[in-house]
């Protein structure tokens, strides 16, 4: 087995860890107890950014000049505010909508989001699937938002205005990168905006949730969500994009609602309505059409029968 291609097992190895790992948090924050949104989110963020630190700082060692640095700091808090308010607005959906199956869905749509962000934004054009799979993704967030009286509840739409928010911040990465901004340092930068924002919000609004016993009831999904969705997710996933082309990389990604499906069922016992069932694999078909590059696979299709 050469080398090329035991780089490329070893990148969908990663990034399919890095989706079975997100898909999960999902679970983590359905069941975090009595610790709030804003606490949880706070307290999540600073693990990770702690986890982050020492990689960061090993890795980009000096590689960081002092406009580098005030570019990292800007570009890190703007990126930590939405990564915030992204944050926020997804647990608490959760807490409403009591799904991490549904959450997971519905926070997945901000990948179909993005390229037609990105088309508007840079003026680029997109092929046909991204469209078609924006629609598909579309059908299958009404079958999995609306209930029965065909209304939206307020947890769903919360979890909608996570996957937008969720663009703006993606949005903002793709810009700090082109800025030459080193990927971990503005990690560690964002975590660190977005954890600091919650934990003083949390100590003004919600001084409740930092009882001893609050953080005993949710120590175990706190630890998970910090330590592996953000700190350890996180890492995994930059030195797999490193080796893995982006629209694989996308795809693999995608697949965390997949997993959060999977995990609020094994863990939580979760159910959903055949309508909710439909919705999701509808939702999925789109996300999964949105990111394929037929293009390149037609490419490549050609490069080998010639």
């Amino acid at each position: 087995m050469n080398k090329t291609i035991k780089n490329k097992i070893l990148s969908i190895a990663l990034l399919l860890s890095v989706a079975i790992i997100w898909g999960f948090a999902f679970v983590a924050q359905a069941s975090a107890g009595d610790i709030s949104p804003l606490a949880f989110t706070g307290m999540r963020f600073l693990l990770g950014a702690l986890v982050v630190l020492p990689v960061a700082l090993i890795l980009e060692k000096g590689k960081t000049d002092k406009k580098a640095w005030l570019r990292t700091i800007l570009y890190g808090t703007l990126s930590g505010i939405a990564l915030f308010l992204a944050c926020f607005s997804q647990h608490s959906g959760i807490e409403i909508t009591q799904s991490a199956g549904k959450s997971g869905f519905i926070t997945a749509f901000y990948t179909v989001l993005v390229p037609i962000a990105s088309c508007i934004i840079y003026k680029q054009k997109k092929p046909l699937n991204v469209w078609l799979g924006a629609v598909l993704a579309m059908v299958g967030l009404f079958l999995l938002g609306v209930n029965e009286a065909f209304t939206v509840g307020p947890g769903e739409l919360l979890l909608f205005v996570c996957a937008c928010l969720w663009t703006v911040q993606i949005m903002i990465v793709d810009v700090s990168l082109k800025k030459g901004v080193g990927p971990l340092k503005f990690s560690m930068t964002q975590f660190f905006v977005c954890g600091l924002i919650g934990t003083v919000l949390a100590l003004i609004f919600e001084i409740d949730s930092f009882s001893i016993s609050a953080i005993k009831g949710g120590l175990i999904p706190l630890l998970y969500a910090g330590i592996m969705s953000v700190g350890v997710a996180f890492t995994l996933q930059v030195v797999a994009q490193k080796r893995s082309e982006p629209a694989t990389a996308a795809i693999i990604l995608s697949t965390e609602s997949l997993f959060a499906a999977i995990g609020g069922a094994i863990i939580l016992h979760e159910r959903m309505t055949t309508r909710g069932y439909i919705g999701c694999a509808v939702m999925f078909v789109g996300i999964l059409l949105s990111q394929t590059d037929f293009k390149a696979l037609l490419n490549k299709k050609n490069e080998k029968e010639v």
